[in-house]
């Protein structure tokens, strides 16, 4: 059985913090929520608002990318906005209806919707590739640009097999693709595609590098 991932953050009404970073939401959220995504990754004068619930019949759900202020797009979702990441390469979102939806600079998407296997815990990204991980503790990571995934779905239960978190900030993307992840046990894997296992790179409660 896959453990439910459990976040050590928890996302309020309203919420700012770089969009480079995952956007954590409780499954318990709120009708309305306003996501206020400061900064585009490498871009700082970019930022990304998410307005959920502008319309109530029918229920609509506002993304607006402005730039100093100004709007430079925005598109409407059926379902409200759970997550975002975005670079200066693509903006990625995930809906309450676990569709991950990405956008061009320009906001031209980019591919299909994207359907997750469950609901987003953290989304992260780094230039064309986009990593998802669900409360399912599934891991999945896709190049964009040239539509392929590089992990599927993969599972981090023989990693959380002591009801350990996801650590705040605690999911990054190497350029290559390779997710890491850091959890609340002081202990950070990497998933390695060659291998197909998760592979330890740091453990902070290991005596023996002292030795």
């Amino acid at each position: 059985m896959s453990p439910c991932l459990r976040v050590s953050t928890c996302c309020a009404v309203s919420v700012s913090l770089c969009v480079s970073l995952c956007v954590s939401v409780s499954l318990c959220l709120c009708v309305s929520l306003c996501l206020c995504v400061s900064q585009i990754c490498g871009d700082p004068l970019t930022q990304l608002d998410v307005d959920n619930d502008v319309s109530v019949s029918p229920r609509l759900h506002l993304l607006r990318c402005l730039r100093l202020g100004r709007p430079l797009w925005d598109a409407v979702t059926v379902s409200p906005v759970l997550a975002a990441t975005g670079n200066t390469e693509v903006v990625s979102v995930v809906s309450e209806d676990r569709t991950l939806l990405a956008f061009s600079p320009c906001g031209r998407r980019v591919c299909p919707p994207l359907v997750l296997t469950a609901s987003p815990a953290a989304l992260t990204s780094n230039a064309w590739l986009t990593m998802a991980i669900t409360t399912t503790a599934c891991v999945s990571v896709w190049d964009l640009k040239s539509g392929r995934v590089i992990v599927d779905n993969r599972s981090m239960a023989p990693i959380m097999h002591g009801g350990e978190s996801l650590a705040a900030g605690g999911c990054t993307l190497t350029p290559e693709g390779r997710p890491v992840v850091s959890l609340s046990n002081g202990r950070t894997y990497c998933y390695s595609s060659s291998l197909h296992c998760w592979t330890l790179i740091c453990d902070r409660h290991d005596v023996l590098p002292l030795c």
